[in-house]
């Protein structure tokens, strides 16, 4: 594939093919977490009218090709022209089996609330402001 044609590929359509999910969105502004290594908060963010990305952990960004490059070397993989190359005939090109290249998984999280006790509201205002 030649980088002409791979830097009009949303960013987010990789990501989505590499089974990585947004955490958030805000307009263009698309958060996730880092595909480049485990976190818990989202500082990976993809500008989708620029189709360019940002990881504020390492702080380093760019566009589609410097994305696959990044990629390519955080798993210990060759990230030369030709390399990147390759891994966008693969991924793009319709080849592509998941595990074929490892995606860290998140562990689930710890529920927010924990529910210690059901008991009778005994409050009397607030038994009468929940009556109205």
């Amino acid at each position: 594939m030649k980088f002409e044609q791979a830097k009009a590929i949303p960013l987010s359509e990789i990501l989505a093919k590499l089974g990585i999910s947004p955490e958030k969105q805000y307009g263009d502004e698309i958060q996730y977490l880092s595909p480049f290594r485990q976190e818990k908060t989202p500082s990976f963010y993809v500008n989708a009218k620029k189709n360019s990305w940002y990881d504020h952990g390492p702080g380093i960004g760019g566009g589609v090709i410097q994305f696959i490059e990044e990629l390519l070397k955080s798993q210990g993989v060759d990230n030369t022209s030709h390399d990147v190359s390759r891994w966008l005939d693969t991924i793009i090109g319709g080849t592509y089996a998941p595990g074929l290249l490892p995606v860290y998984s998140r562990e689930p999280s710890p529920p927010k609330f924990i529910i210690k006790k059901i008991s009778q509201i005994e409050e009397v205002g607030l038994v009468n402001y929940l009556r109205k």
